[in-house]
């Protein structure tokens, strides 16, 4: 298999880009407001709080970008919507519509942990008692609501391998890849009775493997969808200049 050029950006792939965009304000942020690595679940409440009070001003602002900036995951949600239309399969049609309101429902799921997070700092005076009360809340409130995503991912994969076209939209090994991506989000819903170790909120199969796989996954459906959307745009423009067109 000979290797992909990198793609003409298109206006729908560009749409696609806004997702990776998402993950080079996300990370940093993150960075920036001291949660990677997160907080332990197994801190004390002054433990918490001392680290709030100390941080505030990093947490207001990469909470507020976090919180603003999730929705560029629209774009890109929006961007697997219109190429997953164009396959004749009836199936994949309708798992276009199912993984477009997946995507926008995991993409809401950073907006809750923000807020919270943001409630803490807003008055981070309060009683360690109630920052600890929070922070739980937030941390539990991000990595357990996973069937989102996890349903986002799985349509897509089921999209993509009832594909039958000789030229299908996505190449096939793209099915198997989002079904796996699918898989790795699961552990997250184990995140509540765990306070340590590899399923708690802080844990590599709960949040570092997630992260990562999130992040892979963003790249490469954008990269896969912006390539996509170059080659229907060269298309369109053959046609058009085709004798019989």
């Amino acid at each position: 298999m000979k290797p992909m050029p990198f793609p003409r950006i298109t206006g729908e792939g560009l749409c696609a880009w806004m997702g990776p965009a998402f993950i080079l304000i996300l990370i940093p942020a993150w960075l920036n407001m001291g949660f990677l690595p997160p907080p332990s679940p197994q801190s004390s409440a002054d433990e918490i709080a001392a680290f709030f009070r100390k941080n505030a001003d990093e947490i207001k602002l990469g909470a507020m970008m976090t919180m603003q900036f999730c929705m560029l995951g629209l774009f890109w949600t929006a961007a697997i919507f219109v190429q997953l239309k164009r396959t004749k399969s009836q199936l994949a049609q309708t798992l276009s519509y199912l993984q477009f309101i997946a995507g926008a429902v995991a993409y809401s799921v950073f907006t809750l942990p923000t807020i919270l997070w943001t409630t803490i700092v807003f008055r981070s005076e309060r009683p360690a008692s109630e920052i600890l009360l929070l922070n739980d809340f937030a941390w539990l409130a991000l990595v357990m609501p996973v069937s989102s995503a996890m349903i986002q991912a799985a349509a897509i994969g089921v999209a993509i391998l009832v594909d039958a076209e000789k030229s299908p939209i996505f190449p096939r090994w793209s099915g198997y890849m989002n079904l796996w991506v699918s898989l790795t989000f699961g552990p997250g819903m184990l995140a509540t009775f765990f306070n340590h170790g590899p399923f708690a909120w802080d844990g590599v199969f709960v949040f570092y493997v997630p992260l990562a796989v999130f992040t892979a996954w963003v790249f490469v459906m954008s990269y896969l969808v912006s390539a996509a959307a170059s080659q229907k745009s060269d298309q369109r423009e053959d046609s058009v200049h085709s004798p019989a067109g």
